[in-house]
């Protein structure tokens, strides 16, 4: 029986990355008004401490599913490409040339909104973009796939970039579980000032709501 030695995709693990936001969500998936009706707060004395708690349990239920809530833009930064596949058949005996063929490269985060561009940033000076007839981008499944080997990078740290948008659109467009799991987490922080934001999505029923959503895979 002859078996593909080339993998279906290559997936992104912690530290093999760096992410940067141009910039932060124009609004919450949640709003303060909403989170007081939630704990049953009145007044405003804590309007400013809700905000920054709102802020922490989005930014941990995203991280925690693997997801962008409200679309923004987003720089992903690599020190070298996946380690490359052989694509050739092999049944005991090598059918043909083996070539080196990179696996489709699956973004860290979704759903992917579109891929603005692939760059190599030099040791000095301006970072060059990679001609998009060179790669192929698959929006829905957020993977990018090279036609061929792609170019080197151009300094060792940080040399490519892949600049990109992620989310749901804007806050009101955001689903209503990641809203509640925002919302039960803001509740844990608020009533155990002295839990830190990771703790709060296990210990506060957040992450059941997430799990379904969180893509598992096999190191």
């Amino acid at each position: 029986r002859k078996h593909a030695m080339t993998e279906t995709q290559y997936i992104l693990h912690p530290g093999d990355y760096r992410l940067q936001e141009t910039a932060a969500p124009a609004d919450e998936p949640v709003s303060v008004d909403e989170i007081k009706a939630h704990l049953r707060i009145s007044g405003s004395s804590e309007d400013g401490a809700l905000a920054a708690l709102i802020a922490a349990a989005r930014l941990v239920c995203e991280t925690h599913a693997g997801k962008c809530f409200v679309t923004r833009e987003i720089s992903l930064f690599l020190d070298r490409w996946p380690v490359a596949s052989r694509a050739a058949w092999w049944d005991g005996v090598q059918q043909g040339v083996a070539v080196e063929v990179m696996p489709p490269l699956k973004l860290p985060l979704a759903p992917v909104a579109a891929v603005e561009g692939l760059y190599l940033h030099p040791a000095v000076g301006a970072a060059v973009e990679i001609a998009t007839d060179t790669y192929h981008v698959d929006v829905l499944g957020g993977r990018i796939a090279f036609r061929d080997t792609p170019p080197a990078p151009l300094r060792p740290l940080n040399g490519i970039e892949i600049r990109f948008s992620a989310g749901y659109g804007n806050a009101a467009a955001v689903p209503p579980v990641f809203k509640q799991a925002i919302k039960q987490v803001v509740a844990h922080l608020y009533t155990y000032r002295g839990d830190v934001s990771e703790q709060a999505v296990t210990r506060s029923g957040a992450a059941a709501l997430l799990a379904p959503y969180r893509e598992v895979t096999l190191l």
